[in-house]
């Protein structure tokens, strides 16, 4: 996933070193395997979400929004005020489906040596109702206990 996903991807041992140092979500599909995973790191105040990736098969199956709500639902269980997460200016597609999901840009990082500048893009635990994430992510884990 992370190859097809990245345009400069982790190694494998990268990834795995940041699944175990990090809070890690996996998505996985019966009779497919893992079709995505977020890797997010904790602070006192916020979510801070490291990488997040969903392979093609599940690809606008709802998969990725799914991630992002056990992100959220994890930031208010938790006390923290925002999940924030950086794409490439480039990728319009990401920065698209960040807002459908309630994520706004809030700056420009530049990235001195690299091929292009990131947005740092942040969601507020304000922004939407704690029933609606929780129950939200209580209804995905119904359907992966039914599947």
């Amino acid at each position: 996933i992370e190859r097809s996903v990245w345009f400069e991807p982790w190694s494998r041992s990268q990834l795995i070193h940041s699944m175990r140092r990090s809070k890690s979500i996996v998505a996985v599909l019966p009779d497919v395997g893992v079709v995505g995973y977020a890797v997010a790191s904790p602070t006192p105040q916020a979510v801070l979400v490291l990488r997040m990736a969903v392979c093609a098969a599940g690809s606008r199956e709802g998969i990725g929004s799914r991630l992002l709500q056990a992100i959220k639902s994890d930031c208010h269980i938790a006390g923290r005020h925002c999940a924030e997460i950086t794409v490439c200016e480039r990728n319009l597609s990401a920065q698209l489906f960040l807002r459908a999901n309630g994520f706004r840009f809030q700056q420009t990082l530049r990235r001195d040596g690299w091929q292009a500048d990131e947005y740092l893009m942040r969601w507020l635990v304000s922004s939407a109702a704690p029933e609606t994430v929780e129950q939200s992510c209580s209804d995905y884990e119904e359907e992966l206990v039914a599947d």
